[in-house]
């Protein structure tokens, strides 16, 4: 849900104590960023040094910094206030993220509710402060093959995790897990690694990884487990990876069957517009004529197939090389 009026929330035009404040805290490498922040983070993140491409601060809401708008009368969901560098994100009657170029800032009601601050933060909010700066945001699992990445966009049940560890399980690299961040440009646009872990369902991580300990970590939403890489997963790609192949994971009638057909352009741009991150935030703030562009001219560096496959763990090692064959009969 998304709203925009530019009188409904009024942010003050004063420097707030947060940016006067030196960044501190630690500095991570996620996205092809350097993202410093002191929040504790409990999501798995990939320590990194350097100076900062963007800052993360969260503090308790001001009443008195402006007015607040009506919450009482908004369904639940995130709405989006401003334009030009300053945008805020605003979630009813929890937080309010803040989005400029360097900095993104989280002013929380009462009480600090970490764990939905840190899943807005690392899903829906960087996904839209990604598309600010151009680039793409798409909801899918990316794996690093052969020097190339080869995503799987996300549906539901469409099994892209399963997918990508079924490659990590055979010497692959994980790109990402949820959020793939797409650097456009160049002869091929580029994808940069995520967080180094996965989120899984229970039943199937039981059945793809036996040896894991008992009492993983789940996620307070979903139910779903929340594991690291270092559990024995695999490693997480190095470096921006350039972007190989799109696939569209479907189940098929026939548990045997495996077939990889290519997309038309028109289904391919509907496909790649549906399972962006936050395409109804990018409309809003008017992206949307921009993010057709850089699709279009994505749609003509990378190929997108559709991607067949019968139901059940069972199938994975069958897929998975079909897939690896694949890419090597491409040109």
């Amino acid at each position: 849900m998304c709203w925009q009026g530019p009188n409904a929330m009024k942010p003050v035009d004063s420097e707030t104590s947060a940016r006067d404040t030196p960044p501190a805290g630690r500095c991570y490498a996620l996205y092809g960023l350097r993202l410093r922040s002191d929040f504790p983070f409990r999501s798995h993140l990939v320590a990194s040094q350097g100076p900062a491409d963007l800052i993360f601060t969260s503090l308790p809401f001001d009443r008195a910094e402006r007015e607040e708008p009506g919450a009482e009368g908004l369904e639940p969901g995130v709405y989006l206030v401003g334009e030009g560098e300053r945008e805020w994100l605003y979630y009813p009657r929890l937080f309010d993220f803040l989005l400029t170029p360097g900095r993104i800032e989280c002013r929380w009601r009462p009480p600090e509710e970490r764990s939905r601050i840190e899943r807005a933060l690392l899903g829906t909010v960087l996904a839209y402060w990604l598309e600010r700066r151009g680039w793409l945001a798409l909801h899918a699992a990316a794996v690093e093959v052969e020097g190339q990445g080869l995503a799987f966009l996300a549906d539901n049940q469409s099994g892209k995790t399963t997918l990508a560890i079924s490659l990590l399980q055979a010497g692959y690299a994980l790109i990402t897990d949820n959020l793939l961040a797409i650097e456009p440009g160049g002869e091929r646009p580029l994808c940069h690694a995520g967080l180094p872990q996965m989120r899984l369902w229970p039943e199937h991580g039981r059945q793809l990884l036996p040896g894991l300990p008992p009492g993983q970590a789940n996620e307070p939403d979903t139910g779903k487990w929340v594991i690291p890489l270092t559990a024995g997963l695999g490693r997480l790609a190095q470096g921006p990876t350039p972007l190989g192949r799109i696939y569209l994971p479907t189940r098929s009638a026939s548990a045997d069957r495996i077939r990889i057909l290519p997309l038309s352009p028109a289904e391919a741009l509907r496909e790649l517009q549906g399972k962006s991150f936050t395409p109804t935030l990018a409309e809003a703030a008017g992206h949307q004529a921009r993010r057709f562009q850089t699709l279009a001219r994505l749609l003509h560096q990378v190929p997108v197939h559709r991607l067949e496959y019968g139901s059940g763990i069972e199938q994975l090692p069958r897929v998975r090389e079909a897939l690896l064959e694949d890419l090597r009969q491409a040109p």
